[in-house]
This record gives structure tokens, C-alpha cells and sequence, in this order.
């Protein structure tokens, strides 16, 4: 698909700190619900650009004030707000394909979920995962070294 300058924002871009993408149809067409016949209707649909989402769907869930706190020789914690109630967890790892995740947490609000059995003196890559009413949004990449 060609890139065009006035949408390049919508296909690669980052819209208030939550990665995002505008599903493509097989013809290239960009649209909330691109989804042509014979898709299955159970495909993920994701956060739009400009953060809204059909209202059939309810409200996407925004992640806020990411941080990670009580960092020791193997574990750490990592805290989250989310605006909406939903399913969230951490991908954490050495690079950004992450390969760990921390068990789901339910609800809205301020969360915590420690993460435990890291290694000692080591850099981590990590990012929250929240879903709800069938949009999953993502928090930026983040990084912490443990003790």
C-alpha cells in the first residue's frame, strides 16, 4: 500500500501514547471496521487514530500514568490507570517482542501487578495491555534496570 503523507500518522503513529493503527482491508481501504466479507467477525478491531471508536462498541480503554516502582534484584511492580473497565496486564522481557506476561487484571482505576523471577542487574522492556468492549490498547514501550 502506498504511503500517503496525510495519513502516514494513522499507519505508523502514536496518538496520546497509545500505539495505534487503522485496520487496512484485503483492497487497502483504512476504516474502524475494515473488515470484508469473509473475515472472521471475531478479528480484533483496534484503538483508531484519533482515539474514538463506534459507538456500538463502547469506550476504548485509555492507559495512563505508567510507571514502574519497588525495583529489587528480581522483581518490581509495575502501576497503570485505566479509564474503562478492562482486562490488563504487563508484557515485560529483555527486548521489546517482550515473551512475559503477568497474569490478567480486572477492573478500572489505578492498578499494580508485581512482577517477579527477574534477573539481577538486568535491563527490561515493558508495556501494559488493556482490552475492552473489543478494542485492546497499548501503553508505550517503557524500560527499568533491577538492582
Amino acid at each position: 500500500m502506498p504511503v500517503n503523507a496525510g495519513t502516514i500518522a494513522s499507519q505508523v503513529g502514536a496518538s496520546g501514547g497509545l500505539w495505534t493503527h487503522t485496520p487496512v482491508d484485503w483492497r487497502g481501504n483504512e476504516g474502524p471496521t475494515a473488515k470484508p466479507g469473509g473475515w472472521p467477525t471475531d478479528a480484533a478491531l483496534e484503538v483508531p487514530p484519533n482515539g474514538t471508536v463506534p459507538s456500538a462498541l463502547g469506550a476504548y480503554p485509555a492507559i495512563s500514568a505508567v510507571s514502574i516502582s519497588g525495583i529489587t534484584a528480581t522483581g518490581a511492580t509495575a502501576n497503570w490507570t485505566v479509564s474503562v473497565a478492562s482486562n490488563s496486564y504487563v508484557e515485560y522481557g529483555l527486548t521489546t517482542a517482550y515473551g512475559s506476561t503477568s497474569t490478567v487484571d480486572s477492573g478500572t482505576g489505578a492498578r499494580t501487578k508485581a512482577l517477579s523471577g527477574l534477573t539481577t542487574a538486568t535491563l527490561y522492556n515493558y508495556r501494559i495491555n488493556a482490552s475492552a468492549n473489543g478494542v485492546t490498547t497499548y501503553s508505550a514501550n517503557g524500560t527499568f534496570t533491577t538492582s
